[in-house]
């Protein structure tokens, strides 16, 4: 998700939208249960 966004003038972090995505990934990953082929596609 980041390496698009480093070229992009509209989404680059701090951008809302972006952040919002990434916070979703690090919730899901640190879900007890998360399978682990799941983790390295969050990775």
């Amino acid at each position: 998700i980041l390496e698009p966004c480093q070229s992009s003038l509209a989404y680059q972090p701090p951008n809302p939208w972006t952040m919002g995505i990434l916070g979703l990934l690090a919730e899901i990953y640190a879900l007890p249960n998360l399978k682990m082929n799941l983790k390295f596609d969050i990775e």
